[in-house]
């Protein structure tokens, strides 16, 4: 597959706190596969919505690994890994995250092969993070994050929904752990959320 996703919090600027998929993803203007470190992403082979760039300290070539402590890539320090995503006019002074990189490999002629990493960008210092993932040529799995809250409160006899957010790549499927009040439903809504709702009749966790 050759995908992304970008799963944002509530207040996160490039974003814009929606979730999204993108089937498209390759090296930036590089067709012939030459840089795993700049990868464009839309929604359209006609469309070009984000870029994330991504670099070791001292523009090291990228390896297997969690790469911690990122600094926006233009005009940030070279001594710390890098990180810039922007797109749709959206874009940050400053970044700071992590990323960790799952597979990438290289043919016989030094072209990348396969690529899969994925991201948690906090522009501007903010708290709200934007976690993206992108695979290309890949099968590797990426785990399933929770990106919504940890939990909610309902009120008996109030009608009450909850929306559960994850990320990752393949997209995550999700179901209950334990019993839930009754009155309330869990579906899996089969992009990644799953929605707790309905109205309690009885108290519970």
């Amino acid at each position: 597959p050759q995908e992304a996703q970008f799963v944002s919090q509530p207040g996160d600027w490039v974003g814009q706190g929606q979730d999204q998929s993108f089937p498209i993803a390759y090296p930036f203007g590089d067709p012939n596969r030459q840089n795993p470190s700049r990868w464009e992403i839309a929604t359209t082979s006609a469309s070009n919505d984000f870029e994330v760039d991504l670099a070791g300290a001292h523009q090291a070539p990228l390896a297997l690994g969690t790469y911690s402590g990122a600094d926006r890539c233009a005009g940030g320090s070279v001594d710390v890994p890098c990180l810039d995503v922007f797109g749709e006019s959206r874009g940050c002074n400053t970044e700071s995250g992590t990323f960790t990189v799952y597979d990438i490999s290289y043919d016989t002629l030094d072209m990348l092969k396969s690529f899969a990493a994925e991201f948690i960008d906090h522009c501007e210092g903010g708290v709200p993070a934007l976690y993206g993932a992108i695979r290309w040529n890949s099968t590797v799995a990426m785990p399933a994050r929770f990106t919504s809250a940890a939990g909610a409160t309902a009120t008996v006899g109030t009608p009450f929904s909850f929306t559960v957010i994850t990320s990752g790549l393949p997209v995550p499927s999700l179901k209950r752990s334990r019993r839930h009040p009754d009155g309330l439903h869990f579906v899996d809504n089969g992009d990644g959320t799953a929605t707790l709702f309905g109205t309690p009749s009885a108290s519970g966790t």
